[in-house]
This record gives structure tokens, sequence and C-alpha cells, in this order.
């Protein structure tokens, strides 16, 4: 787990970037943010 990598095409993080700037994560709280950095 400690060298796991993950590898994304340029065109892969282009898509999760559209998808996630119609939501303002400014207004959710630290927990919400951290549950789906975890997730991610």
């Amino acid at each position: 787990m400690e060298n796991e990598k993950i590898e994304l095409k340029d065109s892969t993080i282009k898509n999760i970037v559209k998808e996630l700037e119609k939501y303002n994560l400014s207004l959710t709280s630290a927990d919400i943010k951290g549950i789906a950095f975890e997730n991610f």
C-alpha cells in the first residue's frame, strides 16, 4: 500500500475536473471533503 500509485490519462483527469466543477466544495464540511478524498 505504501508504494501505491494512481496513473490516470490526461483526458481522464480533465473529465474528473469537468464533473467536479459543478459543485461548490467550499460550502461542504471538512468531514465530507475528507471522506471524499479517502474514497477517491
